[in-house]
């Protein structure tokens, strides 16, 4: 039976950088689907609170002031009892109280409103960078969350091997319309380099098929809506593969809900954040990436090229604000798991 747990990776974990490593152990080793992760400056009280509900040991780390503790919850086959073995395994071989799980669906349940209520706040740790840092954001894509895999995990990880601090994350579903808005310049730059060439080879190839000419002024139009059609179908096909669904599939009272796909974003400050970000991904085509790169690693495509990366400060407050990198949806589904 299907059933969801939490999972509290202590300030400990996150500080020495192995919540990667830990998310890829879970989701791998108990086939479990990561639906919401979150990272939380915990105070005293919710700490107390946390252990109060009889699910953590006295001597867990919640509270430090050097990282934060990260709230994941998980669904699976029989998730709790499942999740709390496996994190026995996990503090046992890691050496250290990392990760703490309920034993069963009781503990769980009595779990869910505090992790809810602790939850429910600004999704992100500071309000701004520091003095002479930037803030970016990354997006591990779909096709890393299609099955349980190490995928998440392994990107979250070499991340962490950056001179950067992680001040906040979440699972996200994009709506129809977030995608249309999120790559609206691709759209622009697909008309503007791709519809031109497809444009004139659809011409010669309908010419040559039909032993036609067109008149200059016939062609040139034909050419352009070919070329443009392509174009937005590339597009379209950009929409439904980090979204779950074209838009013509999605009625417009539907188009501001998550379509179906399911990506995670997090979100990193540091000095030349962007770049750093950027130059361990390496470039857009996994065909051109170096040895030691996100998308050498686990990238196929152009498309399917396992994260995208703001490109500069001024990309994430468009891209930050389109995808509400504030909002995290953790607190009401730990709500509606009571």
């Amino acid at each position: 039976m299907t059933t969801t747990t939490a999972v509290i990776l202590s300030a400990e974990a996150v500080k020495r950088q192995l919540a990667g490593v830990i998310l890829s152990r879970l989701m791998t080793r108990g086939f479990l689907t990561l639906e919401a992760a979150q990272l939380i400056k915990l105070t005293d009280k919710t700490a107390k609170e946390i252990i109060a509900a009889g699910t953590i040991s006295t001597d867990f780390q919640l509270v430090s002031p050097d990282a934060p503790a990260m709230i994941c919850i998980f669904s699976g086959e029989n998730a709790a009892a499942n999740v709390f073995e496996l994190v026995k395994d996990i503090n046992y071989t890691l050496s250290g109280q990392l990760a703490a799980a309920p034993e069963n669906d009781s503990d769980a349940a009595k779990l869910m409103p505090v992790l809810a209520a602790a939850a429910d706040r600004d999704n992100l740790l500071t309000d701004s960078p520091a003095i002479g840092e930037e803030r970016t954001l990354l997006i591990i894509k779909p096709e890393n969350f299609r099955q349980p895999s190490t995928r998440p995990g392994a990107i979250i990880d070499m991340l962490m091997s950056l001179d950067l601090k992680w001040v906040g994350c979440k699972v996200h579903g994009m709506s129809i319309n977030e995608a249309l808005e999120f790559y609206a310049p691709v759209r622009q730059a697909l008309r503007k380099k791709l519809a031109p060439k497809i444009g004139s080879k659809v011409l010669a190839l309908t010419e040559k098929e039909f032993d036609f000419k067109f008149t200059s002024a016939d062609a040139e139009s034909f050419a352009e809506l070919a070329g443009n059609a392509f174009a937005d179908d590339q597009f379209e096909q950009i929409v439904e593969f980090m979204a779950g669904k074209r838009p013509g599939e999605v009625a417009d009272a539907d188009r501001d809900k998550p379509a179906g796909a399911k990506c995670m974003i997090l979100i990193f400050d540091g000095v030349d954040a962007v770049t750093k970000i950027r130059t361990i991904l390496g470039p857009t085509n996994p065909a051109e990436a170096a040895g030691g790169t996100v998308r050498y690693d686990f990238g196929s495509n152009i498309m399917v090229n396992a994260a995208h990366a703001s490109d500069s400060p001024e990309s994430y407050l468009r891209e930050s604000n389109i995808v509400k990198v504030n909002q995290n949806a953790l607190s009401n589904i730990a709500a509606n798991c009571q």
